[in-house]
Order: structure tokens, then C-alpha cells, then sequence
């Protein structure tokens, strides 16, 4: 009788978190149809990533759960890719190497009191997703963040990059912030958008 009380448990813990994490891709798929949110077995463990860390976000590296604005409503972030594998043929005369990839965005999705969330792309530009990804998501708590570069105060989704304009930035400030915040973590880089008031994000760059 106990092996099967424990049974029942386990299966309903398992139903319980596959409920939890389909509520975000619904989310995801509602607003970005045919986008779905990268698991574990799309993006490869960093090197040198403290045993700690990794076991708080292996299970669901595209995805965090934080409140990334001033209500009390609990929101998420995700990295998202689409379905088609986008090919680049290789031309060596105009230094175009092979390549295939997904098309990806880091996305926030807000939760509303009324229930569900309201989800808009951080960045228009979009990110190139190679397989597995190299990189993962961490919600930061509040505190303080040490930036090598801070960007201007924008309203996302961020407007495409101009690559003929010098984007205004502030060199190796310190930024308290009062919310969680999304940081996406790479192999050499993270990068950190911080809630600011009225719905805007900064994005702080650091080296780790």
C-alpha cells in the first residue's frame, strides 16, 4: 500500500510539473506560433559553470520564473526558437561561411491579474540558435550589477540595431535594481536586462 501511495505521488508530481511547464509554452505558442521554449537538451553546459549553479537551472535552462516588474503577479522569461532550420550556403568571396541555424528571440512574458500573460520579444533583432545552444538563462535577484557596458533605457521590444550608428552606452557603471531580473548567460558574456519603471529594460553586458 505505501509503494503505491508513493506511486500516485510521484505521478502526480510528474503531472503537476508537465502542467506547469505547458502553461508557459502555451503562452509562448499563443504568441509566438511555432516557437517553442529550448529544453535541456538544446543548450550545452558551459565550461567551468559552478556545480551549484548548473543544478539550479539544468532542468529548464530556457525558461525562469521571477517578477520581472513592480506588480506582485508572477511572470517569466524564455528563450524561444522557431522550427525552420534556416541554411547559409558558403561564398568565400564575400567572407559568407556555411552555416544553419533556428531563428530565436528572448522573450518576457507578464502575467495579468485577470489570469494568462502578455509576452513581447526583448530585442527585435533575432538570435541565431545553433544547436545545442550555447548559452542559458538566471533570474537575478535585486541588487546591484556591475556593468562593462550599460545601454540607454528602452521599451521593448528593442528597435533593430542601426550597424552605421554607435549605440549610446555608459562604461563600467554599478546599477541597483529593484526587481528580478533576465539574464542571459553565454560562454564568455552575459547579458542582463533590468526592469525600469513604465514597462522599459536597460541591458547591462558583462564579461564573467
Amino acid at each position: 500500500m505505501k509503494i503505491l501511495k508513493f506511486g500516485m505521488a510521484a505521478l502526480l508530481a510528474g503531472l503537476t510539473g508537465a502542467a506547469v511547464a505547458d502553461e508557459y509554452q502555451d503562452a509562448i505558442s499563443k504568441a509566438f506560433p511555432g516557437f517553442q521554449i529550448l529544453g535541456p537538451s538544446e543548450i550545452r553546459r558551459l565550461d567551468g559553470l559552478e556545480p551549484e549553479r548548473y543544478n539550479k537551472v539544468k532542468d529548464r535552462p530556457g525558461l525562469i520564473v521571477g517578477r520581472f516588474n513592480s506588480d506582485q503577479v508572477m511572470d517569466f522569461a524564455a528563450l524561444i526558437r522557431g522550427s525552420k532550420l534556416i541554411h547559409i550556403s558558403e561564398d568565400k568571396a564575400k567572407l559568407v561561411w556555411a552555416e544553419d541555424y533556428y531563428e530565436g528571440y528572448l522573450v518576457v512574458c507578464l502575467g495579468r491579474a485577470q489570469g494568462g500573460y502578455e509576452c513581447t520579444k526583448l530585442e527585435t533583432d533575432p538570435l541565431r540558435i545553433h544547436l545545442p545552444y550555447n548559452g542559458f538563462l538566471e533570474k537575478f535577484s535585486p541588487g546591484i550589477a556591475g556593468c562593462t557596458s550599460l545601454g540607454k533605457p528602452f521599451k521593448a521590444p528593442k528597435p533593430r540595431r542601426d550597424l552605421n550608428v554607435l549605440e549610446e552606452t555608459e562604461s563600467n557603471v554599478d546599477i541597483r535594481f529593484n526587481t528580478d531580473a533576465i539574464a542571459l548567460i553565454e560562454s564568455a558574456y552575459y547579458f542582463i536586462y533590468l526592469p525600469q519603471p513604465r514597462g522599459m529594460y536597460r541591458k547591462c553586458e558583462a564579461g564573467h
